[in-house]
């Protein structure tokens, strides 16, 4: 963290009695939303690719484990079919599973392409839809927020064409399922910038995560609970009135 650091954001709610579903559970932002949302008191269904990280989460209080790729339809079906044995009523999915990729436009492999759209659309978007029975028995207080960046508002890093426009594509798909689940299901989407965690500083090869969150109007990359404050913001029922929204939280990287 630079010198600019950041203030402890006030916490949002209490979420005892509420089952939400939180991808890429294991690592990043998504392990730090499923660790807090059961902090905080809700029955959390972590979902992830890798069991042994699957597992340190489940000896945690009102957490169950789903374990699958996104990016693969069969194990997707049976995730689905196992989601429904889990809960008969889900309140909300956080989509913060999502893979990148590192080829330029010019010599982007089909299949890097075909892999980052599977996980990072096709996968949101599959879940989502296979999740609404469950969705539609909270009686209006279900909140889906989705993970997108904010590279998809403005592209400013190359070598990231697919991971840029499948992203630009679940802000897309946010608002079309905005514009349908209403008034039943809200559905949001979050547009992270810098964000310092494992994952952030190692995107940025031999630039410190300090030179690089200098650029942004804050002057600093952002702390991962200022974005999973956000997220959790959008999921309880404080946002009762926002759908369909697409939230910069990028320190001022796009001014969207």
């Amino acid at each position: 963290m630079s010198a600019k650091t950041a203030q402890q954001p006030s916490q949002t709610g209490d979420f005892s009695g509420r089952t939400i579903v939180v991808t890429g559970a294991t690592s990043g932002l998504g392990g730090v939303v499923a660790t807090t949302l059961a902090a905080r008191g809700a029955n959390v269904i972590a979902c992830g690719r890798k069991e042994e990280e699957l597992q340190r989460l489940a000896v945690l209080p009102g957490v169950q484990i789903l374990q699958f790729d996104l990016g693969k339809a069969e194990e997707m079906d049976a995730a689905l079919a196992k989601l429904a044995t889990l809960t008969d009523t889900l309140h909300g999915i956080a989509n913060c599973a999502a893979v990148t990729g590192r080829s330029p436009f010019d010599t982007l492999p089909l299949g890097e392409w075909q892999r980052v759209m599977d996980v990072n659309l096709t996968g949101p978007f599959r879940l989502c839809q296979g999740a609404l029975p469950l969705l539609r028995r909270a009686a209006g207080h279900a909140s889906i927020v989705n993970v997108a960046t904010a590279q998809a508002l403005v592209p400013m890093t190359a070598r990231a064409p697919a991971y840029t426009t499948s992203k630009a594509g679940l802000i897309g798909l946010t608002k079309a399922m905005a514009a349908e689940l209403a008034p039943d299901i809200r559905v949001n989407v979050v547009c992270p910038g810098l964000v310092d965690t494992e994952t952030g500083r190692r995107s940025l090869g031999s630039v410190s995560i300090d030179d690089a969150g200098s650029r942004y109007a804050l002057g600093r990359a952002a702390d991962p609970m200022e974005i999973v404050e956000c997220i959790l913001f959008l999921l309880s029922d404080a946002a009762s009135i926002v759908t369909g929204a697409t939230l910069a939280t990028d320190g001022g990287r796009s001014y969207h």
